[in-house]
């Protein structure tokens, strides 16, 4: 899938991107908000860290793994991606108190309430008492490393994803309906 939630990257019929994705082989991706995320990569092909890892999240992206992700740079709940490349994603050291501190104050409230909203024991707790653990370094911030690894997909390491990407959404390639992997993105006639 190339769209995030119900926002859609472009005004392409899902049923298109669905297409489109499977031909150019991702078939998962990740997709952080920048505004949530100050360390996130800012621009295409740079390395970064995402704060992932509570609740649930806990037990996911613990292992090295490459996906392809897509940056939100959206203030608001609407989504305005960028597609930054391929990324080897693996967990890293959680926050330190010193790094918390460099993190702006509006990124913190919205971690606080991330925190409340998936950690069994925040469910109850203050968002000040939280906010405070962070502060302590009693609680740190899981965070998973996101180091560059290229434009192409390692399962379809002959396509440039991002080049396909870019031709797709300007209109000059359109996706066939083949299920085979030769050919699956072709010119449009």
């Amino acid at each position: 899938m190339l769209w995030a939630g119900t926002n859609k990257v472009s005004s392409s019929p899902k049923d298109s991107l669905k297409l489109l994705s499977r031909n150019l082989g991702i078939t998962g991706y990740l997709c952080p908000k920048l505004n949530q995320n100050p360390w996130c990569p800012y621009a295409p092909g740079k390395d970064g860290y995402m704060f992932v890892g509570l609740g649930g999240d806990a037990v996911r992206l613990v292992e090295p793994y490459v996906w392809p992700l897509f940056v939100n740079v959206s203030e608001d709940q609407s989504s305005k991606l960028f597609f930054s490349g391929f990324y080897e994603v693996c967990k890293a050291e959680d926050v330190t108190v010193e790094e918390w501190s460099t993190v702006p104050d509006h990124i913190k409230s919205q971690y606080c309430q991330t925190t409340k909203d998936k950690v069994l024991e925040c469910y109850n707790k203050p968002l000040q008492q939280i906010k405070a653990e962070y502060q302590s370094g009693s609680r740190r911030a899981p965070c998973r490393r996101l180091r560059f690894v290229g434009w192409r997909n390692p399962s379809k390491p002959n396509m440039d994803i991002y080049q396909a990407l870019v031709d797709h959404f300007s209109g000059r390639f359109r996706v066939s309906g083949s299920t085979q992997d030769s050919a699956s993105v072709s010119p449009a006639k």
